[in-house]
């Protein structure tokens, strides 16, 4: 979906909520001048720390069925609706009116739900959720359920984005609570999966994967395959796979794919 840059949609938040959201002055203050230079741009994801415990508590789930979501196109007269409504979320970012955005998200899926694809929609939603899972966390059950249940593959992709780019944040405790649900995943892409269980699998099983990540993965794959190659780091102490052929040859085929 082309993202559009004009339109509007705005309005001014009750004297009660904005009181209620006094408390977030000091972390709205850090995202909202990223948000304000920006406009609605990506973040860069950065590999975080898992716990042994959440290690040791997911399997590895490869006959977990997909899970097949139909996503309308938006008529000319909603996208016009939509391009007003983007605006009017942008202006929402920038005075931090949080609310009104997420009751925005909504409207916006409704309208277009091609609008899921948007990775700059995407990384805004990462931007607020920061916040309000900072504080009293008001809010957020709103938006976590958007992004499991109204953004199809991109939704889920979000919450593995969460865990991976914001580790020790509350945001990403509730996102990695709802990936370990094989229901859940089976609503996210093949390549998502995958990753997901190379990250999670206990480092004398993550071989059985090395097949289905050449296949399947993408670059959030590789990431934990590369890890991989030293026998023994931080990440993988001391994995025994590093000389492995399959190990080798799925890196292969994932810098192939991605650089084709």
């Amino acid at each position: 979906m082309q993202r559009s840059s004009s339109g509007s949609l705005s309005s001014a938040l009750p004297a009660s909520i904005a009181l209620g959201w006094a408390g977030l002055a000091v972390a709205s203050v850090l995202v909202l001048g990223a948000i304000g230079v920006r406009s609605l741009v990506g973040i860069n994801v950065d590999v975080e720390d898992e716990s042994a415990s959440a290690m040791v508590a997911t399997t590895i789930a490869s006959s977990v069925p997909t899970a097949t979501i139909t996503v309308s196109p938006a008529s000319p007269s909603d996208r016009a609706t939509a391009r007003d409504l983007r605006a009017k979320m942008q202006r929402d970012l920038e005075t931090g009116k949080f609310p009104a955005f997420i009751t925005g998200v909504e409207e916006l899926l409704r309208l277009d739900p091609e609008a899921a694809a948007d990775r700059k929609l995407r990384s805004s939603i990462i931007d607020v959720l920061m916040v309000i899972t900072a504080g009293r966390g008001e809010h957020a059950d709103k938006l976590f359920d958007l992004i499991e249940n109204r953004m199809g593959t991109h939704g889920i992709d979000l919450l593995y984005q969460l865990v991976i780019a914001h580790g020790g944040s509350r945001a990403s405790a509730r996102a990695s609570a709802l990936l370990v649900d094989p229901a859940v995943r089976a609503r996210g892409t093949p390549a998502l999966r995958v990753a997901y269980e190379l990250r999670m699998a206990p480092c004398v099983h993550k071989n059985q994967l090395f097949k289905r990540a050449a296949e399947e993965g993408d670059t959030r794959s590789l990431q934990q395959l590369e890890l991989l190659k030293n026998p023994c780091s931080r990440r993988n102490n001391c994995c025994p796979h590093a000389k492995d052929p399959e190990l080798s040859q799925a890196i292969e085929a994932i810098r192939a794919r991605s650089q084709g």
